[in-house]
């Protein structure tokens, strides 16, 4: 691996974890009302998989040039699969998420101004239950 594609991929994996980090906010603020246990188990899960898709991306990076003589061709569409299935999922919990986080110092701005109103909560991500 060369100088500037090894920057290129640690650059690629640091998006990819500012991504993760940003979707495990969403994604706590979604969960806050379950049972500790029930929280627990989707940390742990969102994390396990998160950990180990960048393990894969890590692992593929390193022993490209193996995979490259076997031209197994199955495996990199598999792994792409694999990683737009774990991303894609992210990449919604972000847009919402964000929006929401965008729009909150509006919100908070109106509940400043108007006497009277209560600070409305989460729109996107939390059951209004």
């Amino acid at each position: 691996m060369t100088t500037r594609s090894l920057i290129g991929f640690t650059v690629f994996l640091l998006v990819l974890v500012l991504i993760d980090l940003y979707a495990y906010k969403g994604l706590n603020t979604a969960i806050s009302n379950w049972s500790q246990g029930g929280r627990r188990i989707v940390r742990l899960s969102y994390w396990a998989l998160s950990i180990g898709m960048i393990a894969l991306l890590v692992w593929v990076a390193i022993s490209m040039q193996d995979l490259r003589g076997t031209r197994n061709h199955s495996f990199m569409f598999s792994l792409a699969a694999l990683f737009l299935l774990f991303f894609l999922p992210k990449v919604v919990i972000i847009l919402f998420h964000g929006l929401d986080d965008l729009f909150h110092p509006f919100r908070w701005g109106w509940w400043k101004v108007t006497p009277g109103a209560r600070l409305p909560g989460r729109r996107f991500l939390v059951p209004p239950f």
